[in-house]
């Protein structure tokens, strides 16, 4: 009797180890685990899935408001690409010239030297690309459609998020980006019950993440959200 009791608590207890993990929540009807999100703790478990909530509902957000980049839209960013590329290349010429230069003084120092010999191999390295893409020994791959049309939603959701929620905006490289309004709409989300965790201490650390400011806080006074693409084109290299 003894020993049938223990083979059937040991079949339990291997019946539950292969049962698969229960899903931690579940956003726009999809559920989720942490071992999907990558997560180990918690924590990092609530940040994930704070990461992987705002990509899923800022997609439905995109679509339901239609915000979808338009061929126009996705036609002018290639041709700013296009139109950028063939600057960049003339300022590496440029550059380049400037660096021989500088280097052909015998009074440069050590340090200087030393770095501009180093900037030049980089600039020499895409110089020599540049003319095997010329060559047709190579081809310089250019972004996907799907790329393309990801980079101008962005910009459209950004505009279109702080137009409705406001708040602290955080900066990027790019520029600003609408830090507390995308904390605002995955709020939105939670309290039209279309996002649910069912973890309680994962739902706390979710809501701890919410309240995180930016890494970088932009400082500004009147934010400027114009693309990058629809700006004059910057130097691609400042002057020594």
């Amino acid at each position: 009797m003894l020993a049938l009791f223990v083979l059937h608590a040991f079949c339990r207890d291997i019946a539950l180890a292969s049962d698969p993990p229960a899903p931690v929540a579940q956003v726009l009807g999809q559920s989720i685990g942490c071992q999907e999100l990558g997560g180990t703790s918690p924590k990092s478990c609530a940040n994930a899935l704070l990461t992987h909530a705002f990509e899923v509902i800022s997609r439905d957000y995109i679509e339901r408001r239609r915000l979808q980049a338009s061929d126009d839209e996705i036609r002018t960013l290639a041709a700013y690409n296009d139109r950028f590329e063939l600057h960049d290349r003339d300022q590496r010429a440029r550059k380049l010239a400037e660096i021989d230069e500088r280097l052909s003084s015998t009074d440069l120092p050590v340090d200087d030297r030393h770095r501009l010999l180093e900037f030049r191999e980089v600039l020499a390295r895409l110089a020599r690309f540049d003319a095997d893409v010329d060559a047709g020994r190579v081809s310089r791959g250019a972004p996907s459609r799907a790329s393309l049309g990801a980079i101008i939603e962005e910009v459209k959701l950004n505009i279109a998020l702080f137009a409705r929620f406001g708040g602290v905006l955080g900066q990027a490289a790019y520029g600003p980006y609408p830090h507390e309004a995308r904390m605002a709409l995955v709020a939105d989300y939670i309290a039209k019950d279309l996002v649910r965790i069912h973890d309680e201490i994962v739902r706390m650390h979710f809501e701890q993440a919410m309240r995180e400011p930016p890494r970088v806080r932009y400082r500004g006074a009147f934010p400027d959200f114009t693309p990058y693409w629809e700006r004059p084109l910057a130097p691609s290299y400042m002057p020594w």
